[in-house]
């Protein structure tokens, strides 16, 4: 699933017993300085902690890679970017 700032990748169903791991991806495609990618990943970190804090996750893996879009996002638009792909992936797999 994709939108216009992220592309989600998500693993199987959680079984019992494994927490649910996440992944960011921001490549040097996206831009070539370190402290811009680093700002996207704390934005797409900060934005699942809140997601998890709500909602419970029933997946092994998630996979958030960031667009080139996403350097102008702020923090508001990353996180409801983030809620949207993340509600649609549960209610996929439900």
């Amino acid at each position: 699933m994709s939108d216009e700032f992220f592309v989600l990748y998500a693993g199987k169903n959680k079984t019992e017993g494994y927490d649910t791991k996440f992944g960011f991806i921001v490549s040097k495609k996206v831009h070539k300085r370190a402290v811009v990618r680093n700002k996207i990943k704390r934005h797409l970190r900060e934005a699942v902690k809140l997601y998890i804090k709500e909602n419970d996750c029933a997946f092994m893996s998630v996979i958030l890679k960031a667009k080139p879009a996403s350097i102008e996002a702020d923090f508001q638009t990353s996180l409801k970017s983030v809620n949207k792909l993340l509600s649609k992936l549960a209610i996929k797999f439900i």
